[in-house]
C-alpha cells in the first residue's frame, strides 16, 4: 500500500523520466556487453565532479540499474526492457528515485512546514511554496543532469565502449 502510494506520488509529481537507448548492435551482443559490464561496480569520474558509482543486473530482457551512488546526491533507480527491432536493439525504462531518497525527500519538505510553523506562526506559511519550489526545482534538475548520464552510460555499456570498470564522465 504504501509503495503503491509511493509510485502515486512520484507520479503526480513528475519524479520520474523515461528513459530509451537505441543502438545499431544485435540484441545478443547488447546483452552480453550489458552483462560483462554490469558484473562489476562502474565508477565514473570527472575533473570537476564527484566520483558517481552505478551497479546493476540484467535477468533475460530486464535490466535494473542503481546510481549514482555519490556523496549528497540522489540515487536513482532505472527499470528497463531490452526489445530486438531488427538490426537494432531497443532499451525501454523509466528512472525514478530510490525509495529511501523519496522518503528522505518528503521528510524534509515536512520538517521545514514545522519548522516554518513553528518560527514564523501562519506567515511561515506564505514562505513555504518557496523553499518547495526550490527543492522541487533542484530534484528536477538532477533529473534532468542524471538522465543524460544514465542514457550516455546504457549507450556506451550496450555498445561495449566502455569495458574497463574505471570510465571517464563526459
Amino acid at each position: 500500500m504504501i509503495v503503491v502510494m509511493s509510485q502515486a506520488i512520484q507520479n503526480f509529481l513528475l519524479l520520474r523520466r523515461q528513459v530509451t537507448v537505441k543502438v545499431e548492435i544485435s540484441i545478443a551482443l547488447a546483452k552480453s556487453n550489458l552483462a560483462t559490464a554490469l558484473s562489476q561496480e562502474i565508477v565514473l569520474t570527472g575533473e570537476f565532479q564527484l566520483t558517481r558509482r552505478y551497479w546493476g543486473y540484467l535477468r533475460d530482457n530486464h535490466l535494473t540499474l542503481y546510481g549514482p551512488k555519490a556523496n549528497r546526491q540522489f540515487c536513482f533507480l532505472v527499470k528497463g526492457n531490452l526489445g530486438d527491432a531488427g538490426s537494432q536493439t531497443l532499451l525501454n525504462g523509466k528512472m525514478h528515485l530510490k525509495s529511501g531518497d523519496f522518503y528522505q525527500l518528503c521528510c524534509t519538505v515536512v520538517t521545514i512546514f514545522v519548522v516554518l510553523l513553528f518560527m514564523f506562526r501562519w506567515s511561515g506559511i506564505i514562505l513555504m511554496p518557496v523553499f518547495v519550489g526550490f527543492i522541487y526545482g533542484m530534484v528536477q534538475w538532477h533529473f534532468q543532469w542524471f538522465a543524460k548520464e544514465i542514457t550516455q552510460l546504457l549507450t556506451d555499456l550496450m555498445v561495449g565502449e566502455c569495458a574497463e570498470t574505471s570510465r571517464q564522465g563526459r
